[in-house]
């Protein structure tokens, strides 16, 4: 089958807070014929079976094991594969129901999409009679296009929230005309646990730097965790919560600040991280497994466990300009290396030839060879399951 004769569908939640929206419309440029689909617009197996046939789909691409499960709890008449996100593995695969549910999804898949070698691992611990490929995919970024911004817009006002602006301004923090911004860019939810450096940050910036700032930026996913949040902050004059704006107004407040701060508790494949690195922002992460796998420590941002080694290790950013462009310099590298658009869309495209090449053995629930013919650094784990080397 050719390219143009291949229909494929993608299907997932696609809500502006989430990351799933933008990297499922890049995935959609890089197939002639691409159709891609809210999950909350097909009901049942029965509503996307009647999809398919009315728009003859060759196979399908699904994101959010928990989120799309309910498609695929009997099969489907066409081979498909998931793509697994953070919350499937971090969150809901720790309650039983949760995950014999997404077992029943995965039972006839043809294939498990990852963003790590860490959540690869997960998956064939927690679902060890998957008989699926694994494979490891990095996301690729695309951040070269942007608006200008001046950083005399972020300096100070008494209005310490805004939720959700209709247009791109940011407050004014103090009227001197230079402050220091850290960023941290996560919608409002528990994982995120973006309160988690706000006494210490407070404190630095009442004794030692009170030209020094903390930008949230973001959407409230969570509402009554973001109401919550929001009460909180208001007692924190050095943090500013600008709720959510448009991803290159996002990153021109990156482009701007010292770093970007990940405080995640966990995380599968952070885009707000990845897009940092790309614009060549160092990263102050807080340690989990997604995270260690990004950030290497002293190249291209710092890693932390604590509140108190989140300031020592910002204090040393801020203070040495040479450390910042080198690591700027490590970043935007490692993004160059490791998320390659053009390795990201071939390895897509070989995943639908495999998909269609392989209905057969999807059929008839068989074994299948490795489909990736280009990574020579691969490897067979001896359960079933494949990854790509580790670039990162």
């Amino acid at each position: 089958m050719s390219e143009f004769d291949r229909k494929v569908l993608i299907v997932s939640p696609l809500s502006n807070a989430s990351g799933n929206k933008s990297t499922a419309l890049r995935l959609k440029t890089y197939f002639k014929n691409c159709f891609v689909k809210d999950v909350k617009d097909l009901k049942d197996d029965v509503e996307l079976n009647d999809f398919i046939i009315k728009n003859n789909i060759s196979c399908i691409i699904s994101f959010h094991a928990y989120r799309t499960g309910h498609l695929f709890q009997n099969g489907c008449i066409v081979p498909y594969s998931f793509i697994f996100v953070g919350t499937d593995l971090n969150v809901f695969s720790k309650n039983e129901n949760h995950r014999n549910f997404m077992y029943g999804a995965l039972l006839n898949s043809s294939s498990t999409i990852t963003f790590n070698k860490y959540m690869e691992d997960l998956i064939t611990k927690t679902w060890v009679l998957i008989k699926t490929e694994v494979k490891k995919q990095e996301k690729f970024l695309d951040t070269t296009r942007h608006v200008i911004f001046s950083s005399n817009q972020i300096t100070a006002s008494n209005a310490s929230v805004f939720y959700q602006p209709t247009e791109y301004e940011i407050p004014h923090f103090s009227k001197q005309s230079h402050c220091h911004i850290f960023s941290l860019v996560a919608g409002l939810r528990y994982e995120k646990d973006p309160l988690f450096l706000l006494d210490a940050f407070q404190d630095w910036h009442d004794r030692e730097r009170n030209d020094v700032y903390m930008v949230i930026v973001g959407a409230p996913v969570d509402p009554l965790y973001a109401a919550e949040f929001i009460e909180i902050i208001k007692k924190y004059p050095s943090v500013k919560y600008i709720g959510q704006l448009q991803q290159q107004e996002t990153w021109n407040v990156l482009q701007k600040s010292i770093a970007l701060i990940n405080s995640s508790i966990t995380e599968a494949m952070s885009n707000s991280l990845l897009e940092a690195l790309s614009l060549g922002v160092p990263a102050l992460a807080r340690v989990n497994n997604s995270n260690e796998y990004v950030v290497k420590d002293g190249k291209n941002g710092f890693l932390f466990r604590t509140p108190s080694e989140f300031i020592t290790k910002a204090r040393t950013l801020l203070l040495n300009p040479h450390m910042r462009n080198c690591m700027s310099y490590n970043a935007k590298k490692y993004i160059r290396t490791n998320h390659n658009h053009a390795v990201e869309k071939s390895r897509y495209n070989k995943l639908v030839n495999y998909l269609i090449n392989n209905n057969d053995k999807y059929n008839n629930n068989g074994n299948s060879d490795n489909c990736d013919e280009d990574n020579a650094d691969g490897h067979s784990n001896g359960n079933g399951a494949y990854s790509h080397s580790d670039e990162e």
